[in-house]
Formats: C-alpha cells, sequence, structure tokens
C-alpha cells in the first residue's frame, strides 16, 4: 500500500495496476485519469513495478481505442479486407 500511500492526488494506484494487469484499460484509465506521473509511487513501489507508466499506458490505449472518427475506423477496414487499395509515394517511385 506504499504506492497508495506516497501518490499526492489520492489516486487508488495499487486498484489501477490490477486493472491494468486484468486488460481492464478503461477502468485504469479512470483510475489513473488525474496521474500527473510524479515518480512517487514508483519509489515507493517494493515490487519495482511503474504504476505512473502503467496508467500513462491505459490512458493511452483507451484513447487509441475511442477518439478516432468513425469514418477512419471503416476506411482502415476497408484496406485491411482489401476493398480500398492505398498507393503510397514509394510505390509510385518503383
Amino acid at each position: 500500500g506504499g504506492c497508495d500511500a506516497a501518490c499526492p492526488k489520492g489516486l487508488h494506484v495499487q486498484d489501477g495496476v490490477a486493472q491494468v494487469v486484468s486488460g481492464d484499460f478503461s477502468a485504469a484509465s479512470d483510475t489513473f485519469d488525474e496521474c500527473v506521473v510524479c515518480n512517487l509511487c514508483t519509489l515507493a513501489c517494493p515490487e519495482h513495478i511503474r504504476p505512473n507508466h502503467l496508467g500513462l499506458f491505459a490512458r493511452r490505449m483507451r484513447a487509441a481505442r475511442t477518439l478516432r472518427p468513425i469514418d477512419l475506423m471503416r476506411r482502415l477496414k476497408e484496406i485491411d479486407s482489401g476493398e480500398v487499395t492505398v498507393q503510397t509515394d514509394l510505390e509510385k517511385a518503383a
């Protein structure tokens, strides 16, 4: 519980780490939402985990899954399925 006690924002750091480990990035993102990445939880962790980095990862994972326009997601699926082909500058030069 040293990481929880060390957090100047009063976050439930241990819960956030458990959420990341279980793959619940949305919940972990909420838990670490106010994390300022001060590194105090890392210094207090006897397991040598970097909870602040896990929290940052969870926040980025959530953003990557939710902050994309729906048209972009549809277009990416079309490209993956082969419905649409994309010609890059590299292909033009060859």
